[in-house]
């Protein structure tokens, strides 16, 4: 709790924790201590004996340019498959794959290009057939059936290192597909150059695909963005321009990658970052002295969009 968002007062706990004939009450401030003050004084009055507490926003102390677990490897010598996909909703749940379209970058060079439509249930949507130029007579003239294009897109991305802007949608995307049809998704290390992005052009305050390529010199032409293939392509170009800044700043391999923070913490109030929660609570004297030295490390040295705390 705290002023912010509790529901209760620290004094309505102590009173219902008396009423239960508790010799003793926890509380759990966010992020704060807050209501430290009048929880101490509502439970000397009560002889309750308070137990201090505090839930902390954690995030991971890497960049999170990688999504998911990865095996270290050489930056210029992997194989990529830059991919992206048009759905007819933001929600994996309420969207249809409508298009999938790839680039395949090995030892540093473009070497093949994917791409295939794929069958709607519905009819699309005014929004999407404006979006993405794509209209229910191409799927019906020229996409596949969802369970062919699953079929390939495993076999595209099984064991393959996947890169995607803003990766957590399309990787969740494709896997919920997969759940959906009773499939297994494929194994697939999945980059974000979104994050990339951020780390080549930290002084940029927009990274979206065309600002990325803009900032790495790659043309983007927004009468043909939002087709799969092409935003495939030019974020494929624009990562090998990416690659060139990781090496030349001795950035050479994925580890190296996942721990480069070009503007130290600096970096951390620049993206969201993905929060986790923990609760501590302290046990004595010595523990809650302790505790408030975290809230102050939170609050004042990693205040990212709020205090946080690493890993």
């Amino acid at each position: 709790m705290n002023a912010m968002d509790g529901l209760l007062e620290a004094s309505d706990i102590v009173n219902i924790a008396k009423k239960f004939g508790h010799s003793s009450v926890a509380i759990l401030d966010s992020t704060s201590a807050q209501s430290f003050p009048k929880f101490y004084t509502s439970a000397k009055d009560a002889g309750i004996k308070p137990i201090y507490g505090v839930s902390f926003d954690v995030i991971n102390r890497n960049n999170m340019a990688f999504l998911n677990e990865f095996e270290n490897q050489k930056l210029l010598e992997s194989t990529y498959v830059i991919f992206d996909i048009e759905t007819t909703h933001l929600s994996p749940k309420l969207g249809e794959l409508i298009e999938f379209g790839a680039t395949i970058i090995e030892n540093n060079e473009i070497k093949d290009k994917i791409q295939f439509f794929v069958k709607a249930k519905k009819p699309l949507s005014d929004f999407t057939i404006e979006l993405t130029k794509i209209t229910d007579q191409i799927l019906e003239a020229e996409g596949i059936e969802l369970d062919e294009a699953l079929n390939k897109i495993y076999n595209i991305l099984n064991n393959k290192v996947a890169v995607a802007h803003n990766a957590n949608f399309d990787m969740n995307f494709v896997v919920q597909k997969f759940l959906e049809n009773g499939l297994t998704p494929p194994k697939t290390v999945y980059m974000d150059s979104l994050v990339v992005s951020k780390l080549v052009s930290p002084e940029s305050k927009k990274h979206k695909l065309g600002d990325f390529c803009k900032a790495m010199n790659v043309d983007y032409d927004t009468n043909i963005a939002h087709r799969a293939d092409y935003d495939a392509e030019v974020l494929a170009r624009a990562m090998l321009k990416a690659f060139e800044i990781f090496i030349s700043n001795n950035v050479t391999d994925f580890n190296e990658l996942y721990n480069y923070l070009p503007s130290g913490n600096e970096f951390f109030k620049k993206v969201n970052t993905y929060n986790n929660q923990i609760s501590i609570i302290a046990l004595n004297q010595a523990g809650l002295k302790e505790l408030f030295k975290l809230v102050s490390l939170a609050s004042v040295e990693r205040q990212f969009n709020g205090p946080k705390l690493f890993w």
